[in-house]
């Protein structure tokens, strides 16, 4: 436009902006991840064109190079942009399956997060567990009900104090547990036909 070099101008004004950003310690949490986030687009924009320029490209499928992952360091902060999500979700359940397999907790989690930065972060995490949970809410309800004395006045071997400790119960129905678990329990060939 008018005889001007774009690409200059864009790198200059590039270059303008850097300038008048803060140190990357200096700015809050959320200001950080605003900067990586954007950090991560500019990356993943510019590696991106570099494989076809460079031709890396897959003889048998004719499909280019993908850029995975990116690991940088700040501060002594590891920090892994991730740039695949063709296996997150199977990876993210697996994940979820496992803490609640050695009862880690969510501050457990987080500590162990901190040391490693390849994990998924906490939020995801919780979010699986939200997911898995209303699924099972649908699949299996929780039943609520009410022990009335009357119930045990006619059995002597409990205790009346026993009965106010129980108050309000839940259950969840048998039928509806049987109703999952046999047909995922049939497929693994758990029973045996004679």
């Amino acid at each position: 436009m008018f005889g001007f070099d774009i690409k200059i101008l864009e790198k200059l004004r590039r270059q303008a902006i850097s300038k008048n950003k803060c140190p990357y310690d200096l700015i809050s949490n959320s200001q950080q991840n605003r900067r990586l986030s954007a950090l991560g687009k500019d990356i993943k924009s510019t590696v991106t064109p570099l494989f076809h320029e460079y031709n890396f490209i897959s003889s048998e499928t004719n499909a280019p190079a993908k850029l995975l992952e990116v690991k940088i360091e700040i501060n002594e902060q590891i920090i892994l942009f991730v740039f695949d999500d063709s296996n997150k979700s199977s990876k993210l359940e697996t994940t979820v399956r496992m803490c609640d397999e050695i009862l880690l907790s969510r501050d457990g989690y987080r500590e162990m997060a901190k040391i490693y930065p390849d994990l998924i972060r906490n939020y995801k995490i919780e979010e699986c567990r939200l997911k898995i949970s209303k699924e099972m809410e649908e699949l299996v309800p929780i039943n609520i009900f009410n022990i009335e004395r009357e119930l045990f006045n006619s059995v002597d071997d409990i205790d009346n104090s026993m009965i106010n400790e129980i108050g309000n119960g839940v259950y969840r129905s048998i039928n509806s547990l049987l109703h999952i678990l046999v047909p995922i329990l049939s497929a693994k060939k758990y029973f045996k036909r004679k």
